[in-house]
């Protein structure tokens, strides 16, 4: 048996059915490989360490900054918490009444309809009360975020006109 039919019968046994693709590339021997894999280089398909290197510290930066704009949204919704939490329990106990109500009206549609009343005029009461703490919280951080960017305006406008100069 000579060289070439034994190592397709190895790459057979070894790989089973996929060596027969395999079969041409194994003909060339190392000498195609090599041609196939500078080709590969060259069409960009194959990266170098450096390159792969700078992706991989790119992505953990992306990934840095995932977790870095969670927590930003965990904190700001911490901030709304206890609004938040008064509505929720407001409207717990609204549901609890509706249901109730509803399963007393016991089909009842004159009932049913002063169900749904009370609970709508319940629910425009509830956010009512509750208007002036939630607009106080979202002027509180809207005025934070306005003084945020007037403090950093000389750097915002200077990267501004950067990124305009290197488009130009």
């Amino acid at each position: 048996m000579s060289n070439e039919t034994e190592r397709d019968a190895l790459a057979m046994q070894i790989f089973g059915k996929s060596a027969q693709e395999l079969n041409p590339l194994i003909s060339q021997g190392s000498a195609g490989i090599a041609e196939l894999t500078e080709e590969a280089k060259l069409m960009g398909a194959v990266m170098s360490e450096d390159s792969l290197n700078a992706l991989g510290k790119f992505d953990d930066s992306i990934q840095r900054l995932k977790a870095g704009g969670a927590a930003a949204k965990n904190m700001l919704g911490t901030v709304l918490l206890p609004q938040l939490q008064i509505l929720a329990d407001d409207g717990v106990s609204l549901l609890s009444d509706f249901t109730r109500g509803l399963s007393e009206a016991n089909g009842d549609w004159t009932k049913i309809s002063e169900v749904i009343g009370n609970t709508v005029g319940s629910l425009v009461n509830m956010l009512m009360e509750n208007l002036p703490s939630l607009i106080q919280v979202g002027l509180d951080i809207v005025t934070s975020i306005g003084g945020a960017i007037v403090d950093n305006l000389p750097v915002i406008i200077d990267a501004a006109v950067r990124i305009a100069m290197t488009l130009l």
